[in-house]
């Protein structure tokens, strides 16, 4: 392959020199022995390399792939990484490259997937996708992909150019955005903001799902927010109910303490009660700290049971919950003075 003409840096001679280690190995390990796959997957092969001499590397890359999927061989692969890379396609020739480097590990293949994937690395752009509260449900694509939920807040390398993203969730408007990811612009934050469906909205979306008749599955979202809520609500619970325990075996202590000083003391006046118990530098005996700690109990303790049940309710309806709507539809005979017909009733 003549590729002396490409005005490119290191990159591009790596390329070629990876191209040229692939040319090395053909004729013994890039392709199986017999069969009409491995004959036309080595064909192909051939034409992408004829086609990346004359810079038609768009055509090249199809080639390459066309003859991945007839020969699934890992030098084939690093081919079209490299095919990719020459093409612009950065992020798809990095993840290319990683996926050699992973699979066809301890060949020279992989080593060299290995450091070209390093070597592509920090020209890859970037895009983060910036969601506040995302719903439990969101489904996530960027040019048809689907993405996990995980990857908002994080960056994803994408090849430069014109990109689509799109986001979806249970009562809320489709949401989708048209971006060009340019090396000025990256790392490039998209801001996704969807809006609730209004009831009117969500009954009509319900209706059209369960169509005419027959039983719908009504979904209602989880709310985050109202789990957090919940969260921290037992949290407290839990917190005042283990005070109102201390306080519990405090009063016990403290009553205990009462009875034990009056019997050590003997014989003691029923109208003077200094003599037999004495109270503490604050003027409380044993029996008043005991009252006191049965009431902390009491108050703090009868809260705590209010906000750890209070919220387990909230926690346990924050999440997406699903219940099937039945529907009776069933046509009725009528008849009048002068027509005849027949009506709709029923739930729906």
């Amino acid at each position: 392959m003549n590729l002396c003409n490409r005005s490119t840096s290191r990159g591009a001679v790596a390329i070629i020199t990876g191209l040229a280690f692939l040319s090395l190995q053909l004729p013994t390990v890039a392709f199986a022995q017999g069969g009409v796959s491995a004959t036309q997957g080595e064909a192909l092969y051939n034409q992408g390399k004829e086609l990346i001499a004359q810079k038609k590397y768009h055509e090249a890359c199809e080639r390459f792939a066309a003859s991945y999927k007839l020969d699934e061989n890992q030098n084939t692969m690093v081919a079209l990484a490299a095919c990719h890379d020459l093409e612009g396609k950065t992020a798809t020739a990095w993840g290319e490259y990683l996926q050699v480097a992973q699979k066809a590990r301890g060949t020279p293949a992989a080593d060299y997937a290995t450091d070209q994937a390093k070597a592509i690395e920090p020209k890859l752009l970037k895009v983060k996708l910036d969601m506040k509260l995302p719903p439990p449900d969101v489904v996530l694509k960027i040019d048809g992909v689907a993405y996990p939920k995980d990857v908002i807040g994080a960056d994803l390398p994408l090849d430069p150019g014109e990109h689509d993203v799109e986001a979806k969730a249970s009562g809320k408007h489709d949401w989708a955005k048209h971006f060009k990811l340019t090396a000025a612009a990256s790392p490039l934050t998209v801001s996704v903001s969807m809006e609730d469906m209004t009831p009117e909205e969500l009954d009509a979306e319900k209706k059209k799902l369960a169509g005419p008749s027959g039983n719908a599955e009504e979904i209602t979202p989880g709310d985050p927010v109202k789990r957090w809520i919940g969260v921290g609500l037992i949290a407290v619970g839990v917190g005042a109910i283990a005070y109102g325990v201390y306080a519990l075996v405090a009063a016990i202590d403290n009553t205990s303490k009462f009875k034990n000083e009056g019997s050590n003391i003997g014989t003691c006046s029923a109208i003077v009660l200094p003599p037999c118990h004495v109270p503490d530098s604050n003027g409380l005996t044993y029996a008043d700290r005991a009252n006191r700690f049965y009431i902390q109990m009491g108050v703090v303790g009868s809260i705590g049971i209010v906000a750890a049940t209070v919220g387990t309710i909230l926690v346990l309806t924050s999440f997406e919950s699903k219940r099937v709507v039945k529907r009776d539809l069933h046509l009725t005979p009528s008849f009048g003075a002068g027509y005849a017909g027949f009506s709709l009733n029923g739930s729906f």
